[in-house]
Formats: structure tokens, C-alpha cells, sequence
């Protein structure tokens, strides 16, 4: 079973995907908030395991196209990376 990550890494990775990643355009739509909470746990859990950025890119990137089902994905993956890594080192 894998270890689940510290719960403000969970809620600064909501914020942060809800700020800048945002595939589905539901940042503004208080009754969506929780659209991306499955992907903020996971992201989360990845960067707490040591996982590489391009993993955790990969992950959303499939996030996207498999689960949302989408062919264009309009997120600035360079830019979301950075920020993460800040999350990370607690920058």
C-alpha cells in the first residue's frame, strides 16, 4: 500500500491545479472544487515519494487525455513543474 502525503501538500497541490493546471475550466465553478481532488492526492503523493517531474508530468498528461478524455491539453507543463518543485522544497 502506498504512503498517502502530508495534507498540506494535498491542499497547496488542489490550489496549484486548480490555479494552473485546470484542463476542464472548473477553477471558477464553487460546486467543481473538488473535480481535481483524486489528482491533487495523487500528484502529491508523488512528489512526497521522490518521483521525477517528468513522471509526475506523465501522470497528468494521462490524467487528460485517458480519464477527461481530451486531445488538446492547454496546460503550460514547464511553468506547473516549477511551481511544484517550489511546493516540494517548500520554496
Amino acid at each position: 500500500m502506498s504512503q498517502a502525503a502530508e495534507p498540506e501538500l494535498v491542499a497547496a497541490m488542489r490550489a496549484l491545479l486548480l490555479r494552473d493546471w485546470d484542463p476542464i475550466g472548473i477553477a471558477r465553478e464553487p460546486a467543481a472544487q473538488d473535480e481535481y481532488d483524486t489528482y491533487a492526492e495523487e500528484t502529491a503523493r508523488l512528489l512526497s515519494a521522490g518521483a521525477e517531474f517528468t513522471s509526475v508530468e506523465a501522470y497528468l498528461r494521462a490524467v487528460v487525455r485517458n480519464d477527461m478524455r481530451m486531445d488538446h491539453d492547454p496546460a503550460d507543463y514547464p511553468a506547473l513543474m516549477s511551481k511544484m518543485a517550489a511546493l516540494r522544497t517548500g520554496d
